[in-house]
């Protein structure tokens, strides 16, 4: 007997939750549609170089690779959908203006964070090309406020983050390659001591970066922030100013959410250039969804251009199945006249017409399935009508 049991971090969705989070899925993609985000659909494996942008390792370490027999070159299995929708407005799509895409698909990533993470994930998203303005951020992060609503959470918590304040201050203390990978987790796990230990004796930048590791909550850190960092280079105050006013506009934009500074935030893959967001539930530290802004990747394809976007994992929703499917069981027919058999076929194709779910038994000795609500009789006076089961 061959072995049923699936490797350490995939999964099968049975029903009714892969009914409901398919639901979830066509009920995101006709929203975004109704924005103007056209829908793509990529291969699931590409040249390696293809699917690795930006200057970071995590993704590349996140790639699950192997050789093409055909030409001899790396493949990677894609571990991330918006390197592939960079690839299609820089090479095939090539629009002068703005351009919005949107797509759904599966990831494989080797190495997932978090004790109960998955490596294979169903992920769907949006990524808006061509506006450094930051109200093409705050339409991304719009709809994605939107996408949770579709998805019952009707209050987020929104986290905001610059990567540019931590890389401003990180070009200053001119670090090796080592040294900065080691200081880069440590700000990821907001390890004050560590980032303490590992700046000490670097000068005013690595005493900002460590205080920045305690900068996070509401409007009020950004005037902790400014007294902290007030002899910090130009960029930095400037990269700072720029996450206060989109907050300020945000919360115009989605008033419904809670929003939340995180100073030393630099969440996600390290492509992301600027402005990086990411949502979670009120009864939940999962990220639910997250994003950010990545200008200027496009131009490893022969075209840099501004971009942003967000994307999300559909298993990380618990969305209930229909309470009360109809279900009609229609009983194996040996018997009848002609009129009596197109009448019964008629019958049951209005009854799926009207939305219900009909099984049509395959012999007489079939038993209806347990979700079956409702049957289909010949009444006495000779028409087909369902009755409850």
């Amino acid at each position: 007997m061959r072995d049923a049991r699936l490797p350490q971090g995939v999964e099968d969705v049975l029903p009714p939750q892969a009914r409901a989070l398919e639901r979830l899925r066509r009920a995101i993609l006709d929203m975004l549609h109704a924005h103007g985000y056209d829908y793509v659909i990529c291969p699931v494996f590409e040249y390696l170089d293809s699917l690795l942008v930006g200057a970071g390792a995590d993704l590349e370490l996140q790639t699950f690779t192997f050789t093409d027999v055909r030409s001899g070159r790396l493949l990677g299995l894609r571990a991330d959908l918006t390197s592939q929708a960079l690839r299609l407005d820089a090479s095939r799509i090539r629009s002068d203006g703005i351009s919005r895409l949107c797509y759904s698909g599966h990831v494989a990533r080797a190495q997932p964070e978090g004790v109960f993470a998955m490596r294979e994930s169903q992920v769907i998203g949006a990524e808006l090309f061509g506006s450094h303005s930051q109200s093409a951020d705050a339409e991304i992060v719009a709809l994605m406020a939107e996408v949770l609503n579709l998805a019952g959470i009707s209050q987020p918590f929104i986290e905001l983050g610059h990567v540019g304040i931590v890389a401003e201050l990180m070009h200053c203390l001119n670090l090796d390659a080592e040294h900065r990978t080691k200081l880069y987790a440590a700000l990821h796990r907001k390890a004050y001591e560590e980032v303490r230990e590992l700046t000490e004796g670097v000068g005013q930048a690595g005493h900002a970066l460590a205080l920045l590791t305690d900068l996070f909550g509401d409007e009020d850190t950004f005037k902790s922030a400014h007294e902290v960092l007030m002899d910090a280079p130009a960029e930095v105050l400037e990269r700072l100013k720029e996450l206060e006013a989109f907050v300020k506009l945000l919360k115009e934009r989605v008033p419904s959410a809670v929003l939340r500074v995180d100073l030393a935030e630099i969440t996600g893959f390290s492509y992301h250039t600027g402005l990086v967001f990411a949502a979670y539930s009120e009864d939940s530290g999962q990220v639910l969804a997250r994003g950010g802004r990545y200008d200027g990747l496009g131009g490893r394809f022969g075209r840099p251009r501004a971009a942003v976007g967000f994307d999300l994992d559909l298993a990380r929703f618990q969305i209930p199945g229909e309470t009360n499917p109809r279900v009609a069981w229609i009983p194996r027919q040996q018997s009848g006249n002609q009129s009596q058999m197109q009448a019964r076929r008629t019958s049951i194709e209005r009854l799926r017409e009207e939305g219900w779910r009909v099984v049509e038994a395959l012999s007489e000795q079939e038993v209806p399935p347990q979700s079956a609500s409702h049957r289909l009789v010949l009444d006495i006076a000779g028409e087909w009508q369902l009755e409850t089961i």
